[in-house]
């Protein structure tokens, strides 16, 4: 039944290994102890140990016999007068090789039961034997065979089906006359393909092809499995009557004992995860269920891509259903509408590497969950530390690379299988959605991460300049907008055409919009990183003359000489032709000195060349730069004829060349007075002509 199915995949999942009797045994009887000391304890009240274990023996002792027996893996179990534990008697025959039950089998009727007994003996549903009335059973043995599997479509949630069913019994009925519980219209079985008779052993095989619904079980499995099958019960007859058993042998699915010992040594070893893991592939190599290799052998979804078999089982059950007011289950002292059900089920995963196909074990899960949480935790602890931030920064990003993708397959597959066995198919969907929505946006935000830490703060550091948060919101925004393109295309399954031309179009308005300020932000990026001048420099941009005294991610300052604060957007300053003169060695320059040529040029010169050391502000240290003085000769400068000397000097930059000319025109007036050289407008008619301009060359 689904119980012992349930039970063995929990076992599987859990050891890596077959169940055989003794741990279904031992099941049940832990299963039992716990719900009988569920039951000796009032109101989670403390009790004196000696009055639990008596609580607790009175509490077994109660399920005395089958009518109030514990149902478990293995069927109902109670205790007899002598105290011991007792079941329901197998009744069956031993055919030289296996026992296989008896084809007709009695059950006694309870005594809570059927009152109108003579009735039921009338009609052939009940005999009386040994003082006691007992329903006459009979057993039918009916296999399945899948043949092939086609047309499996998820969205109507259906498949068809070609299998082929048979059954094996004695007596006057018709074990063929079944409801397919799943099938998408009622299929009827009506001419055999083939039919025979041993005495009054009876024998039929019907081939059926048809649609049915899949998933129509609430066997356990895992998220984005399918469970295609089918179950059927008798239409009229119910479990008191007719009983349906697996067969086994019809099938040739018995196990292979060798294969089984193998198994089970694999699975008793103590061993870790990836242990575990190398013990799950050797398991699945060592033992393999029968029924599996039959329906891989016979390709049965020859006709259905992309999909594997997992796992297949089949099971007999009981079944309470509707009987449509059914007289043999109305009434007082009917018995109740239970039918024997049987069930083939073919759970299908997808052809894709997935966790579990290493990993099965749901405690592992849970381990991995725990161990990546607190990776992610302590790489949020190490970036705290101010003092060595910048040291983690590639540390803490491995920890998120490999913590993160773990935590989000662990939880994942924790979550998805949980809400498979307590949500609705609708809320599964939208946890799944948001799970694969996770794989998408994860990427995004490592990507994020690796662009702050290895991007924007080592060019912070570089050019001591803080980025702009436009820029970093921008260049996010990028990267989530084509995250977002991806998901709703690979996830959602969307066209983005739409999506696409409404970004394009919000994308241009925007950018016309922010132009200019995006060009000058980037133009600054730019200029922070090539570096052609810095603050302090003295430069020549666009005619204007400075020093720099702020660059900033849109607008280079400038302070001229004349004290005006001039600011210029990077994108202009980028495209201008600049002068730095900061970064030359040094700044020649020449000037001119006019002295009216009565006076002698010899004493002119020399009275030049002794003021020429004594001005502090010309550049000395480098060789050749030594400032010089000469005699140009005479020329008529504004209708006057003067005679022309000039000096030529170097300065550290252009920013000094006015200091140095203020300073040497003081010490050569000073000079030219000591020698009575005297001084006049050009226009003036007494005195000496001597004046000094910067000259044209330079």
């Amino acid at each position: 039944g689904k119980t012992a199915q349930r039970f063995q995949h929990d076992y599987i999942s859990s050891y890596n290994g077959w169940p055989d009797w003794v741990a279904a045994y031992a099941y049940d009887a832990a299963h039992l102890m716990a719900t009988a000391l569920i039951g000796a304890v009032v109101n989670n009240k403390e009790v004196p140990i000696q009055e639990m274990r008596q609580r607790l023996r009175d509490t077994l002792a109660s399920k005395n016999k089958i009518d109030n027996a514990f149902v478990g893996v293995n069927g109902p179990l109670f205790f007899n007068v002598q105290g011991t534990a007792a079941r329901s008697p197998l009744v069956g025959l031993y055919d030289g090789a296996n026992l296989i039950a008896a084809l007709t089998q009695l059950s006694p009727i309870r005594e809570e039961g059927v009152t109108n007994l003579l009735q039921e003996v009338t009609s052939g549903r009940a005999l009386y034997v040994n003082d006691r009335f007992m329903y006459k059973t009979n057993v039918v043995y009916t296999g399945v065979r899948l043949e092939k599997i086609a047309a499996l479509d998820r969205a109507s949630n259906t498949a068809d089906i070609d299998f082929a069913i048979w059954f094996r019994w004695r007596g006057d009925f018709e074990p063929q006359n079944v409801v397919f519980t799943n099938a998408v219209e009622p299929i009827t079985l009506e001419q055999p393909v083939r039919e025979g008779k041993d005495g009054d052993l009876l024998y039929r095989v019907y081939r059926v092809k048809g649609k049915f619904y899949l998933n129509y079980s609430d066997i356990t499995r895992s998220y984005g499995t399918l469970l295609v099958g089918l179950a059927f019960h008798h239409r009229v007859l119910g479990r008191n009557n007719l009983m349906y058993v697996n067969d086994i042998i019809g099938m040739n699915l018995m196990i292979n004992e060798e294969s089984s010992n193998q198994g089970q040594a694999v699975a008793t070893e103590d061993k870790g995860l990836w242990q575990q893991v190398v013990s799950a592939i050797k398991l699945q190599a060592a033992h393999t269920d029968p029924l599996v290799e039959t329906l891989r052998r016979d390709k049965i979804l020859a006709g259905v891509n992309g999909w594997l078999i997992e796992r297949a089982s089949t099971s007999q059950d009981l079944l309470l259903r509707n009987v449509e007011g059914n007289p043999l289950f109305v009434g007082f002292g009917k018995p109740r509408p239970f039918f024997s059900m049987m069930d083939v089920g073919v759970i299908l995963k997808p052809d894709r590497l997935d966790a579990r196909d290493f990993i099965s074990s749901t405690t592992a899960f849970i381990y991995l969950a725990i161990l990546s949480l607190n990776g992610s935790l302590l790489a949020r602890v190490l970036e705290r530390d101010r003092n060595r931030r910048q040291f983690w920064r590639l540390q803490t990003l491995l920890l998120r690379l490999i913590c993160w993708p773990v935590l989000l397959i662990s939880t994942g597959n924790l979550i998805r299988d949980y809400g498979l066995q307590k949500f609705s198919t609708a809320t599964v969907d939208n946890i799944v959605l948001l799970y694969d929505i996770l794989w998408w946006y994860m990427p995004a935000t490592l990507v994020t991460i690796s662009m702050e830490r290895f991007l924007w703060v080592p060019l912070e550091i570089k050019t001591e300049r803080k980025i702009p948060n436009i820029i970093r919101i921008s260049v996010a925004l990028v990267i989530y907008t084509l995250t977002t393109f991806g998901m709703v295309t690979f996830v959602m399954g969307q066209s983005i055409t739409s999506l696409l031309a409404t970004s394009g179009m919000m994308a241009m308005i925007i950018g016309m919009a922010v132009q200019s300020n995006l060009r000058d932000v980037f133009s600054g990026i730019i200029l922070n990183i090539e570096r052609p001048f810095a603050i302090g420099d003295f430069v020549k941009i666009n005619n204007i003359l400075g020093k720099v005294t702020d660059i900033t991610w849109r607008t280079t300052r400038i302070l001229s000489d004349d004290g005006q604060s001039i600011s210029f957007p990077n994108s202009k300053t980028s495209d201008a032709e600049t002068h730095n003169f900061s970064k030359a060695r040094c700044a020649n320059t020449s000037l001119n000195i006019y002295v009216d040529p009565r006076y002698n040029p010899t004493t002119v010169l020399q009275a030049l060349q002794e003021v020429l050391p004594q001005v502090t502000s010309f550049v000395r240290d480098i060789p050749d730069d030594e400032p010089s003085v000469y005699f140009v000769g005479v020329e008529c400068v504004s209708g006057h004829w003067v005679s022309r000397f000039m000096v030529s000097f170097s300065v550290r930059h252009m920013g000094k060349k006015k200091k140095a000319s203020q300073e040497l025109w003081q010490l050569v007036w000073q000079r030219f007075n000591e020698l009575g050289i005297e001084w006049r407008d050009l226009d003036g008619e007494e005195g000496g002509i001597a004046m000094i301009e910067p000259a044209k060359k330079s």
